[in-house]
């Protein structure tokens, strides 16, 4: 069933898809590196140590085989505290090899699910608009937050690519912010950002002054701002921005935040 989280934007994450490795059936994740934003992915070093034992790297797509886990989703659907659920922190679920025939059930549980407000990350945005947009012509209902992650000015282009997801509350991951966004930042569409630096050890540090530049766009546009951590050995650490706490969602959360 869904697990508290540390991860401070969130209360629960869920991950209803998992990989069985073929030759054996050893349970555990996949997915391929989208970018430098990726090098440092939590979910790739759990899965070595704990899951297949593989890279997140495309020459072991063929060796894993993707599951849907449905007892998460009827898990889900007997949660009748609302909550906000982060969904799919393990893998994408919108990457290519992601069967989508696996995805639709995922959708439908969300859609069902309408005490809970779920929020999805992808780093291949246009792959969640395709989808998305065939799966229903009405868009997704507003429970359901739909985001991308920009690390650096190199993936902008991923903003233009979530804007033509069909949904009523989009926001962006600014996280691990590992170089300068040089603004201006198009944030027209989006309804939050979030924003912080790169955990764990071997961290890539973050200058708060492309944080800053972050949140002087927020401001301008009247998009919520919500900043994570400084970079830090471990997570959760320097929530402050020059000396301030911004933890705003582009709704009063409250009463999913005391589930």
């Amino acid at each position: 069933m869904p697990n508290r989280t540390s991860i401070s934007w969130t209360i629960h994450t869920s991950n209803p898809l998992y990989v069985v490795r073929k030759s054996d059936g050893k349970r555990g994740w996949h997915c391929v590196h989208a970018g430098q934003d990726c090098m440092r992915c939590y979910a790739e070093t759990l899965n070595k140590r704990l899951g297949t034992g593989f890279a997140f790297s495309p020459e072991f797509t063929d060796k894993v085989e993707f599951r849907l886990n449905e007892s998460e989703l009827v898990a889900i659907m007997k949660m009748k505290k609302p909550s906000m659920i982060f969904l799919g922190d393990m893998l994408d679920l919108h990457a290519s090899f992601v069967p989508e025939d696996l995805l639709r059930p995922i959708y439908n549980t969300m859609v069902a699910a309408n005490q809970h407000i779920f929020q999805l990350s992808t780093k291949r945005p246009k792959n969640m608009a395709d989808f998305v947009n065939g799966y229903s012509q009405f868009g997704l209902p507003e429970h359901i937050w739909v985001a991308t992650s920009v690390g650096s000015w190199m993936y902008k282009h991923r903003l233009d690519e979530l804007r033509k997801v069909n949904a009523k509350v989009r926001f962006v991951n600014f996280e691990p912010l590992i170089d300068t966004l040089k603004p201006p930042i198009d944030l027209s569409g989006i309804s939050q950002v979030i924003c912080g630096g790169e955990s764990g050890h071997n961290h890539r540090p973050m200058n708060p002054s492309w944080a800053w530049e972050v949140y002087r766009e927020a401001r301008r546009q009247k998009v919520a701002f919500y900043f994570k951590q400084n970079s830090a050995d471990y997570p959760g650490r320097g929530e402050r921005l020059l000396g301030r706490t911004y933890h705003e969602y582009p709704i009063d959360v409250s009463p999913w935040r005391r589930g």
